[in-house]
Parts: structure tokens; C-alpha cells; sequence
């Protein structure tokens, strides 16, 4: 990201405000090369998802693929190559010196654990 398109920690926490894109963020971190099919990661939102309220598998796809993928690769968190795909994880941009970098993004920290909705 250049200096111009340098995310915001707004633009930051917004990525990691959703569930479904935490758990996509947790799957791409996980995976030894740092990359997945969109069908990996409907996968492993699923496997994390309460059963009591399960998404359809079809709904958790379409959210992803049109919603979640392309607001992180926006930020520059994923590169989302619509045509295969494919995600892979581009690691954090760096947020504006001025700001502390928000704490999800701190090394080590869990992504996947802050409570919230389905929304953004």
C-alpha cells in the first residue's frame, strides 16, 4: 500500500469488526502458506460458527465472496482474485504513525476472540 491508499485503524478495526471476516482472517493465518479457496474459508467460518444458529453453507459463501473478501482486500489485508478464487493473506498494513495500531493487530493476538455481530 502506498502512502495514499495507507489504511486508517478505522478501516482496520471495520476488518476485524465482523465475525465472518475474523474467522476468514483466522483461517488464512493458519494455513501454512497463507492461502485458501473461498471454499476453504466457508469452511472453517462454518466450522466456527455456533451450530444452535449455523449459516447455510451457500449464504456464508455468497457473504464472503461478495461482502467480506473484497472490503479486506480493499484495505489491503487479502489479495481476493474473484476469478479462481483464491485468498491469500497479505499480512497488516501499516496504520498512520500518529495512531496506536489497533490491538488485534498486535503481534500474537487472537483475531478471532472480540464478540460481535454479523454486521460491519
Amino acid at each position: 500500500m502506498s502512502d495514499g491508499d495507507r489504511a486508517t485503524t478505522d478501516e482496520l478495526y471495520r476488518c476485524v469488526a465482523n465475525q465472518r471476516r475474523r474467522s476468514a482472517l483466522v483461517g488464512l493465518r493458519d494455513d501454512e502458506d497463507g492461502a485458501a479457496t473461498v471454499g476453504d474459508l466457508v469452511d472453517h467460518v462454518l466450522d466456527r460458527a455456533d451450530r444452535s444458529s449455523a449459516p447455510g453453507r451457500e449464504s456464508v459463501r455468497l457473504d464472503l465472496y461478495h461482502c467480506h473478501l473484497p472490503m479486506l482486500d480493499d484495505a489491503g489485508v487479502v489479495d481476493f482474485d474473484r476469478e479462481t478464487e483464491t485468498v491469500r493473506f497479505d499480512g497488516l498494513p501499516d496504520v498512520d504513525a500518529a495512531s496506536d495500531p489497533p490491538a488485534p493487530f498486535l503481534p500474537g493476538a487472537d483475531i478471532s476472540g472480540a464478540s460481535g455481530g454479523e454486521s460491519e
